[in-house]
């Protein structure tokens, strides 16, 4: 697993690289960001930032699977993509979601994780 000080070093490379498009420190400036700047950290910084083994298996899992659904709502298929393969996407990008909060819940992650969102995501 990286140490702390790899993760922070990531985080730092990512918040002042030139060669990407600027974004405030998801670190110490998180809580004003758009959902904009959150899905460019999911499609792009967090590629680097949770690169290997930085977070511990079972989360890890868990982060790769959210990621997933993210793209899936956020992102358009090209238009070589049938109705019948966009449903199996879709259904993939549902069950991940499904797996998603049951692991949460199984793992006793904080509270603040299981919110109604959440809950109204899964249950549509």
């Amino acid at each position: 697993m990286c140490s702390p000080v790899q993760v922070c070093s990531r985080v730092i490379a990512v918040c002042i690289c030139p060669c990407v498009t600027p974004l405030p420190c998801f670190v110490s400036r998180r809580n004003s960001y758009r959902m904009e700047d959150w899905l460019h950290f999911v499609e792009t910084h967090s590629l680097y930032v949770f690169k290997g083994d930085v977070l511990p298996a079972e989360v890890r899992s868990l982060w790769w699977d959210l990621r997933d659904v993210i793209l899936h709502h956020f992102r358009p298929y090209g238009d070589d993509v049938t109705r019948e393969q966009f449903l199996q996407h879709s259904s993939t990008a549902s069950a991940k979601l499904m797996n998603y909060a049951r692991t949460l819940e199984d793992l006793c992650l904080p509270g603040s994780l299981h919110t109604l969102n959440l809950h109204i995501c899964v249950c549509r």
